[in-house]
């Protein structure tokens, strides 16, 4: 279990204590065994719109594609050097304030995964939405 981790955190140059976590979890946890990875909501809380306003990216969805870029290829690696089967869980909807970031977050993350030879998307975050 991590906590507090940011997909943004999983870039390469990333030095935060929750990548560090992150990469002391998967330590722990045994070549070959299925994983569960479920990150990606304090991005669209607090991460992604605060770079859009600092003109990092030319919109949300460059910044979301760059976020889930950073995101899928630490699951990439993760995978290749631990052998895991590894499965991504969409971001849950939690927040009525960042639901349409959420959702076009999983959207490009589902679309990412799909692409992937690795990982396999948990699909069902349309049943996680109330209308």
């Amino acid at each position: 279990l991590v906590t507090g981790l940011k997909c943004w955190h999983l870039r390469p140059s990333n030095k935060f204590f929750t990548k560090k976590n992150f990469e002391n979890a998967l330590e722990r946890i045994p070549d070959g065994s299925n994983v569960i990875f479920g990150f990606g909501e304090i991005d669209c809380r607090e991460g992604l719109l605060m770079a859009v306003a600092r003109d990092r990216y030319r919109d949300l969805e460059e910044a979301i594609r760059a976020c889930v870029k950073v995101y899928i290829d630490a699951l990439e690696e993760a995978v290749l050097t631990k052998d895991l089967v590894a499965f991504v869980h969409p971001i849950v909807p939690v927040l009525d304030a960042t639901r349409d970031t959420v959702k076009q977050f999983n959207k490009c993350l589902k679309t990412s995964v799909g692409d992937s030879k690795s990982l396999t998307f948990l699909d069902f975050f349309d049943k996680l939405l109330i209308n």
